[in-house]
């Protein structure tokens, strides 16, 4: 792979909508796996990181551009491992995942001298400067939304930090919101659990949903979301009730909605402390009568009603326009006698 492929790879993952990388195509079948463990660096010419469990040695330094593994700190290393094939000498994992717990741990510190195998594919590492200073900065705006939509934002172990992966993300999820018409934004924290190889099971604090939701709010408000339009909500259950584990678990789904997500336009409301901000929201709703601040079912004689899009029967109603609508026009003039004309 070429350096400039490399490159256009990074602006491709950080213009992505959703955190979770890819997998990529393997010639033999994956089994996943999960175990807390100390990241080992081999000192190769290009960075080389694996970690032990089980009597194996993992490769783990295909994390894209997430959190990188640290010394000093054991990691949650959750992956797909393929035995048939090897990086740094290495067992693959890929994805993988790789949550850096927060305690020092002195027993990390393994750096092991270079034996000549680095890893096969190239890494973030590898880019060139330029790329990695402009962050993703040259990515196109995307399109407005045609539809409500639903995002996700996936997280380290018991981490509400969004590390540079999710702030890509985030910030192409602001992107979005603020090129299409939106009517709310409702955002959602989960916690998780993560069941490890040794089938044992790692829980986080319930809380942790509330702050990674705070988290997504801030970010996106500080990019430049509306934060009136923003709602919080978060998952307080005990997270071993959970449907699903592992990193999927770990997440903030932000749901969408668009002011005009629907065919239909007969009638709306917008309730609000602020008229001007009401009018505003009244303006962009694809509805033939919008209300501020009173309900949708509401009408006057002698005002025009009817819907937009598939609402209605696709004429519109009321006041004179009726006359239209029901009759002809025809215009009768009436004189007491006749006309005498010079001719």
């Amino acid at each position: 792979m070429s350096r400039q492929k490399a490159a256009a790879g990074l602006l491709a993952v950080v213009g992505s909508a959703s955190s979770q990388p890819l997998p990529a195509q393997h010639a033999h079948a994956g089994h996943p796996v999960s175990f807390v463990a100390c990241p080992e660096f081999r000192n190769t010419a290009r960075q080389c990181w694996t970690a032990e469990s089980g009597g194996k040695t993992y490769y783990i330094g295909g994390f894209g551009i997430g959190t990188p593994p640290q010394l000093l700190h054991r990691a949650l290393i959750e992956g797909v491992a393929y035995d048939g094939e090897s990086s740094c000498g290495a067992t693959v994992l890929d994805p993988v995942h790789i949550s850096p717990l927060p305690e020092i741990d002195a027993a990390c510190e393994t750096v092991l001298p270079d034996n000549g195998v680095g890893p096969k594919e190239l890494s973030i590492f590898d880019l060139p400067p330029a790329v990695l200073a402009a962050n993703g900065a040259a990515i196109p705006t995307p399109p407005p939304l045609a539809r409500d939509a639903t995002f996700k934002i996936y997280f380290d172990f018991d981490s509400a930090h969004l590390n540079l992966f999710n702030q890509a993300t985030v910030e192409t999820i602001a992107r979005t919101i603020m090129s299409s018409r939106v009517r709310s934004i409702n955002i959602t924290g989960f916690s998780g659990r993560t069941r490890l190889s040794d089938g044992s099971s790692m829980i986080e604090s319930p809380s942790t949903g509330r702050l990674r939701a705070q988290a997504v709010r801030d970010a996106l408000v500080l990019i430049g979301v509306d934060p009136n339009l923003v709602r919080l909500s978060n998952v307080e259950k005990t997270p071993v009730d959970a449907q699903v584990d592992g990193a999927e678990s770990r997440n903030v789904a932000v749901d969408i909605a668009l002011a005009n997500g629907t065919e239909y336009g007969l009638s709306g409301s917008v309730h609000t402390s602020s008229l001007e901000r009401g009018l505003r929201v009244a303006r962009v709703i694809r509805a033939g009568m919008v209300h501020v601040n009173d309900r949708t079912v509401f009408d006057l004689p002698g005002i025009l009603t009817g819907g937009m899009g598939s609402s209605g029967s696709g004429s519109r109603f009321g006041s004179t326009t009726n006359w239209d609508e029901f009759t002809e026009w025809q215009w009768v003039t009436v004189g007491a006698v006749p006309v005498r004309y010079p001719f």
